[in-house]
């Protein structure tokens, strides 16, 4: 990667959005000097900019780019699934219904990737991929520019060690984004909050 695009990205003065792609942005990130690094499902960009045009971008795009508000769940309890017929329905075998073969990404805070929630009886990892964007760049997935990321191989051989973070050193400090994934992909274990 090009240095000057590498040090504008990682500057304290650049601020990143994604936005949903529109003939009109194409135009507009041309005239307001952002930099789209990527087009993500082919239709949402990546974009950069100097945290100087955050007023103007509002004023034009509106706030819609920014996503201000928080989403939050329950704990998960089986009384009302149960209640309303949905736990039978889920384990008949012929129906498939526990999501298996699904994976889901999640864009959070990260996931605390020790917890046995996310461990197969084996005491491998169910997760796939993780993409720390809060580290120094060692390994970035193809395409992008920044952060680490980890992949299923590394996780489970740092469940291996004394001290996993000595090998997969992303960490999530708030506990939000751990929380989430368990609510949708935990498995039907307890969980520990220690």
């Amino acid at each position: 990667m090009d240095k000057a695009i590498y040090d504008f990205i990682n500057s304290p003065n650049t601020f990143d959005f994604i936005i949903r792609r529109t003939d009109y942005l194409d135009s507009f990130e041309n005239d307001k000097n952002i930099m789209v690094s990527q087009t993500l499902k082919g239709r949402y960009d990546l974009c950069y900019t100097d945290i100087s045009y955050l007023p103007e971008i509002q004023q034009i795009l509106g706030t819609s780019f920014i996503s201000s508000t928080s989403i939050l769940l329950g704990i998960q309890d089986t009384l009302h699934l149960d209640t309303a017929g949905i736990i039978p329905v889920q384990y008949q075998p012929y129906l498939d219904l526990k999501g298996n073969g699904v994976i889901i990404g999640f864009v959070d805070t990260g996931i605390d990737f020790t917890q046995k929630i996310f461990r197969y009886e084996d005491g491998t990892s169910k997760i796939l991929y993780i993409y720390d964007q809060s580290e120094k760049s060692e390994n970035p997935p193809d395409g992008f520019y920044i952060g680490t990321e980890y992949n299923n191989e590394q996780i489970n051989k740092a469940l291996s060690l004394e001290n996993p973070y000595d090998a997969v050193h992303q960490r999530d400090i708030s506990g939000h984004g751990t929380f989430l994934a368990s609510v949708a992909a935990g498995r039907s274990d307890s969980y520990d909050f220690s």
